[in-house]
């Protein structure tokens, strides 16, 4: 299962990580902050993730999903910025792109930043405006992993022709 963190106040959202963390649902219960992004202008308050926060949901493995669109990201450069800054912070031991997600093509969603509107431009972006591990890690090999902990498989990243799956 995976549970959603997205809304939460910070002392919800500490308890819940602190129940998952702390307890034999760890690795057996998947956590997920779907928000759209860590911050962002109006929402400062309860709706987003405190840095204490952040940090724990990435070193329990916790995903954290991005769009790329309005209000959350106000630019392209922004939208770098939040994968950057998320990248910055260690999941699970390790500095990195693992754990993020990025959601695209959603329903209703007017509001996509310039060359994001759709996967086929966030892949093309991706791969010329990030490390090729990086993009490779934020096109497909976070969502396989995620697939593969949800159904209770091995997730552990594989070297494959030199870099990291």
């Amino acid at each position: 299962p995976i549970l959603d963190l997205a809304h939460l106040n910070p002392r919800s959202m500490t308890e819940v990580i602190d129940a998952v963390d702390e307890s034999a649902r760890a690795g057996r219960l998947l956590l997920m902050y779907s928000h759209g992004a860590v911050t962002h202008s109006g929402f400062d308050g309860p709706r987003a993730i405190n840095h204490q926060n952040l940090a724990r949901l990435r070193a329990a493995g916790g995903v954290v999903g991005l769009t790329p669109c309005g209000p959350y990201h106000q630019s392209p450069e922004d939208f770098r910025a939040a994968i950057e800054t998320i990248a910055s912070i260690p999941f699970e031991g390790r500095l990195g792109h693992e754990g993020i997600a990025i959601g695209t093509d959603f329903l209703e969603v007017n509001d996509t930043l310039p060359g994001l509107g759709d996967a086929d431009s966030i892949r093309t972006w991706l791969s010329q405006t990030l490390s090729v591990e990086a993009a490779a890690s934020l096109v497909e090999a976070n969502g396989r992993r995620l697939l593969a902990r949800a159904a209770g498989g091995d997730d552990t990243p594989r070297t494959v022709n030199g870099g990291v799956e």
